[in-house]
């Protein structure tokens, strides 16, 4: 069974419509141990929404189905905008449960942390909570802190809030 996934992984591989996706891992000097499997998603959202038949009209009827190609799409835009700057695009995740959607490393060993969320208070309070704990762990740890938080989001307006998370819609995104 394992043989079977792994040659069909590789397949979608080398058709390019899906990507991997590697994990940011620092040291962390607690019990708490960093996942550093890879993860993979879909390299366009439009291919497996045209495969499942899905179209504008059930992505709006459907958040949750809505919200996972939103996230798929958000991070394939990322990693083009890393690639534009010499960066890259990870994923950290942690056995305590801790999630972040995005770590944008550079060559320096600076970093920032992204969570990606459709635009609504709810979503946007949740990842803040989780970008901040996040900080917070890596304070813990003796590790540099993020250079910036971020929550790129479905739609809204840009600013940031007063806990300097900064929230950024996806049009906003620019190389």
């Amino acid at each position: 069974m394992r043989k079977t996934f792994a040659s069909y992984r590789r397949a979608l591989e080398s058709l390019l419509l899906i990507r991997k996706v590697e994990s940011w891992a620092p040291r962390l000097k607690s019990t708490v141990r960093a996942i550093t499997s890879p993860s993979y998603r879909f390299a366009d959202t439009s291919i497996a929404c045209a495969a499942l038949g899905i179209g504008p009209e059930q992505l709006l009827r459907d958040f949750a189905l809505f919200d996972g190609f939103f996230h798929d799409f958000a991070f394939h835009e990322l990693e083009e905008y890393a690639a534009d700057f010499g960066t890259e695009i990870q994923r950290y995740r942690d056995s305590s449960g801790l999630r972040v959607d995005g770590i944008l490393t550079n060559s320096r060993l600076e970093y920032g942390a992204i969570q990606i969320r459709i635009c609504n208070s709810k979503n946007i309070d949740e990842a803040k909570r989780t970008l901040l704990a996040f900080q917070e762990k890596i304070a813990r740890n003796g590790i540099a802190p993020p250079r910036f938080l971020m929550i790129l989001t479905s739609h809204g307006f840009m600013y940031r809030d007063p806990d300097g998370v900064d929230i950024v819609p996806i049009n906003c995104l620019r190389p």
